[in-house]
Order: C-alpha cells, then sequence, then structure tokens
C-alpha cells in the first residue's frame, strides 16, 4: 500500500471543481462501493458563514447526549488533512486514510474504464469519509457541506430528517451564482421533503425569502432560530440567553451566540435534552475562530475570509476587546474578495504585514501591501509566513494586540508554528 504522504500528494493533484456540475459521479462511485451513505443518518448543514463552528457545536451536543459514535467531517482544515474526518473528536488515521483511499480508487478506475469521467478531489475524500463513517458504525454523522449545496458530493445522502443553512453571503460566485437570491437555491438544494430546516435570525431578507420557497415546495418545516438575549462576551467563551434558558459555548463572539442557537434547534428537533445541549456547548472545541492563542502579547487567530466573516470579526474585536488597538497580519487567496476584506478590518488598524501562502492561489504579500496602503499608514510585505508573524509580535506595543486574519490556511500555518515551539516572549 502506498504511503500518506504520496496519495494525498496525488488527491492534491484532482481538480477542485469537476468541469461538469452535477451528482452522476459520486452517485457512481458510492454505488460501486455498494452506498455506505444509506446506513447512516446525518444532520446537513449548509452555509456561507459559520456553518463550521455549527457542526462542531452539534457533534459536541450529540456527544454529550450519550451518542455512542457521532462522525464530523468539514472543509477545510487547520493542521492536518484527516482534521476533515472525525468520530468523537478524533482524526481518522493515516493507515485508515491510505487502505479507504485505495479502494475508493480501484472503484474509480473500474468506473473509468467503463467511460465514466474522473472523481474531483472533494468526490474522492467525501467517499473515504462514508466509507470510515459506515465501517465504525457511526450512529450520527454531521455533515457539513463543501461548497454550494445542490450539486456538492455532500448532496449524495439520502433524505434526512434535519438540515441547517446557516449565514449566507457573497463567496464563490464564480461558481453559485452573483447575488445571494442565486446562492440562497445552491445552498437550499440540500432541502428534502419532509425535513426540519434550521437558519438563524440574521439571515439576510432576500436569502431567507428562497429558503422559504424552497420549503414550501418541498413540504419542507423552516425553523428560524430566535435571536439569542443578555449576550455577555469574553475572550475564550460567550453567555447568553435562549428561549428564558442559559447557556455558555466555548467559542467568542456574538455571532457565535447566533450559531449555537441554530445547533440548540438541531438538537432540539432530534429531541436531545437541555442539559446535554448545555454541556455539548461548554465543551464544544473548533481552533481558529477568534481564537486568543496568547493573552500576552494578546494575539488572536480567526478564519475570517470573506466580506461576511471578516465583518463578523470587526465586530467582535470592538465587542470583546472593546476597541483595543489591533495591527494586523493577513494573508488571502486571490480568489476572494480581498479589497473589501482589507477596507473593513484595515482601516482601524494600527500597523498591517501583509503575507503570502505557498499556494497555486494565494495572493502575493505585495499585492496584499498594495491594497492595504490605501486604509492603512503603516504597511509592510513579508512573504514568508513565519517570519511575518515573528516580526508582528515583536513589533507590538503594551497596549496592542495582534489579529491575525484572512485565510484557514494562514490559520493553519499559524498553529503549526505554534507547535514547533513558537515564543511570544519579545526578549
Amino acid at each position: 500500500m502506498r504511503d500518506y504522504e504520496t496519495l494525498l500528494a496525488e488527491l492534491h493533484t484532482r481538480p477542485r471543481y469537476a468541469k461538469k456540475k452535477d451528482l452522476h459521479r459520486i452517485q457512481a462511485l458510492m454505488a460501486k462501493l455498494g452506498d455506505p451513505q444509506k446506513d447512516l443518518r446525518f444532520v446537513h448543514i449548509a452555509g456561507t458563514n459559520g456553518k463550521g463552528s455549527v457542526s462542531a457545536m452539534t457533534a459536541s451536543i450529540l456527544r454529550c447526549a450519550g451518542v455512542h459514535a457521532v462522525g464530523l467531517f468539514t472543509s477545510p482544515y487547520l493542521k492536518e488533512f484527516t482534521e476533515r474526518i472525525q468520530i468523537n473528536g478524533k482524526k481518522i488515521p493515516k493507515k485508515d486514510f491510505c487502505r479507504l483511499y485505495e479502494h475508493v480508487y480501484q472503484a474509480e478506475c473500474a468506473l473509468e474504464a467503463a467511460g465514466q469521467d474522473p472523481a474531483n478531489e472533494f468526490e474522492i475524500i467525501t467517499a473515504i469519509a462514508m466509507l470510515w463513517f459506515s465501517e465504525l458504525s457511526c450512529d450520527w454523522v454531521v455533515l457539513e457541506v463543501g461548497l454550494g449545496g445542490r450539486l456538492d458530493a455532500t448532496n449524495v445522502i439520502p433524505p434526512q430528517k434535519v438540515c441547517c443553512i446557516t449565514q449566507l453571503g457573497l463567496d464563490h460566485q464564480a461558481q453559485l451564482g452573483s447575488t445571494l437570491s442565486e446562492i440562497a437555491a445552491e445552498k437550499a438544494g440540500i432541502i428534502k421533503p419532509e425535513s426540519i430546516v434550521v437558519t438563524p435570525a440574521t439571515q439576510a431578507p432576500e436569502a431567507l425569502a428562497v429558503l422559504q420557497s424552497v420549503c414550501e415546495k418541498q413540504g419542507a418545516s423552516l425553523c428560524v432560530a430566535s435571536s439569542p438575549e443578555h449576550i455577555q462576551l469574553f475572550p475564550d467563551k460567550t453567555r447568553f440567553s435562549y428561549k428564558e434558558a442559559q447557556y455558555s459555548v466555548s467559542l467568542a463572539g456574538a455571532h457565535q451566540a447566533h450559531n449555537a442557537a441554530c445547533a440548540i434547534e438541531i438538537a432540539a428537533a432530534l429531541g436531545i435534552s437541555g442539559s446535554a445541549i448545555r454541556e455539548g456547548l461548554l465543551a464544544v472545541s473548533w481552533p481558529g475562530r477568534l481564537d486568543q492563542i496568547s493573552a500576552a502579547p494578546c494575539v488572536v487567530l480567526d478564519c475570517g475570509h470573506n466580506p461576511n466573516g471578516i465583518t463578523a470579526l470587526r465586530k467582535a474585536l470592538h465587542e470583546v476587546y472593546n476597541d483595543r488597538p489591533y495591527a494586523l497580519l493577513m494573508a488571502m487567496m486571490q480568489d476572494k474578495d480581498y479589497e473589501r476584506c482589507v477596507e473593513t478590518i484595515a482601516t482601524d488598524a494600527v500597523r498591517f504585514t501583509a503575507s503570502t501562502l505557498d499556494m497555486p492561489r494565494a495572493l502575493s504579500a505585495e499585492n496584499l501591501k498594495a491594497c492595504a496602503s490605501s486604509v492603512c499608514d503603516k504597511v509592510c510585505a513579508v512573504s514568508d509566513v513565519c517570519k511575518a508573524f515573528e516580526s508582528a509580535v515583536r513589533a507590538l506595543q503594551e497596549d496592542e494586540m495582534l489579529v491575525i486574519c484572512g485565510s484557514v490556511y494562514l490559520a493553519g500555518e499559524i498553529l503549526k508554528i505554534l507547535d514547533e515551539g513558537f515564543s511570544f516572549d519579545k526578549k
């Protein structure tokens, strides 16, 4: 059997998006593998922002409710590719990943010999996840959509009781549509007949109208989560009340209270008790989301990478950190709306360090610097992420904090640097 690194490199050579946008390849592949997804129960979660947090919260609640084996499928990843496939918070072992990859590959070869187009990267990883979840007899799988919903490979699953569509915004327009209504229509593709569809109170009216229309056509019930009340914000948690009950979620920011409201409604639809919900929200771990990775100096890491996410981050900095002066370290992808993101977050920054990721789609540090120069006086470009991080930390003044954002992949690189023993001691 080929080793993990070889197989992962091979997987990454596959296209991110298929030329033909349909479910035929994944349906044929899963059928060849025995349709393991048909033996599983899912909570299907789509959206633009917050779907990862809601997925993590839901999985944590299910575990605290006593569910024996809870699968979690998310994307992208922070430090290790296998983070994307978990059971009870533990990543798929590399040996199992390799074994199942080879199994999926053999099935794909047989299909290609019969004239079918090759599968893309996400279709392969989806098939591996379904096989592993089935092998280990998961009682529930929390399944995060990769892109869109209607034609996403995760939509190969049979109709489920509950799905969730989190906050929608303009992202991946080239694949999903240029307007919020078009994007909502694609995300609403996961809505199935007679299902319960959870969405946040903050959903934009034009997106909500699309969800309501699809629910009516499918005979599904739309559950718009109420707005959380009495929100109290702390660097390591958020307290709030919801329908007269008190909760704490171990993620920072008012937006996480709204994400938690969705998770609460999902749990209620599954018949889970209030005590398990409270325990699950308090126990959830989802790194890189307004994540204070150092207290002195204060350094906050966030995965925000689109205008909605960056706006939520800016609001959270105001509310959680009381407008404390902040410097920025950013790296972004070329296909994101980086100009709006930079304008939103960099206008109030005391300094801006632009960096770049060692990835084909990465925006160069110089281009990011040029973008930030129009809104921030002190801007520099340091291409190497490790050097940029060290430089940004060393430049901090006593009353300042460092905010790192712009890409999930940047967050992952910073966490790897910390694992390698980075010291925040400025001496």
